[in-house]
């Protein structure tokens, strides 16, 4: 089985200094990675480092897609959601979904007409999520996913992400709340 990812003593870099001890990790299909550790610790510069967002110091190799979804919110005015989600698979070059259906399957049907400021911080970031849908990336690097999620947000994403790893995508996500994602099976990164 070829790995969609794999690091040898790798490590995030900032200014030239290494932000965390180096990691050697192997991920292939179906893999689950759970990066945690208190705030500030690193775990979002190591998620940018192997998307190569961040300089790195190590050996890494990708043999997959990838989307890395961020912390940050949408913080557009003057559009809607099914706007906003038009907007958005636009600038993919994945097969796009009808932005009802993507929007239904996040629980925001309702607020289909609703501008994207309006929402609250929990239906801003199920918005955001919804790429999760429509990009085809076989890996995904998820920084702090739950925040602003309530309970059923959180149980969407943890089946989003099942089903994902049932098709042999990959997730990496990293949280200083891992007690979320206690159900899934996978590896763990203590930072």
């Amino acid at each position: 089985m070829t790995p969609l990812l794999k690091t040898s003593d790798f490590a995030s870099l900032r200014e030239g200094r290494s932000l965390s001890k180096p990691q050697s990790l192997t991920l292939n299909p179906g893999d689950f990675l759970l990066i945690q550790g208190p705030n500030g610790i690193g775990k979002t510069s190591l998620l940018r480092s192997m998307c190569g967002l961040l300089s790195y110091t190590g050996s890494f190799s990708m043999t997959a897609s990838c989307l890395f979804l961020s912390t940050q919110v949408i913080h557009l005015s003057h559009i809607t959601c099914t706007q906003w989600l038009s907007h958005q698979q636009a600038l993919s070059s994945d097969t796009p979904i009808c932005p009802l259906e993507l929007l239904k399957q996040a629980g925001l049907k309702s607020l289909q007409d609703t501008l994207v400021t309006s929402l609250s911080l929990g239906q801003k970031k199920r918005l955001h999520l919804c790429k999760l849908l429509y990009h085809r990336a076989s890996l995904w690097f998820l920084d702090e996913p739950t925040t602003g999620l309530d309970e059923q947000g959180c149980l969407w994403l943890i089946d989003l992400v099942k089903a994902h790893l049932a098709h042999k995508g990959c997730a990496i996500i990293a949280t200083h709340d891992p007690a979320i994602f206690a159900g899934l099976e996978g590896k763990r990164l203590c930072l």
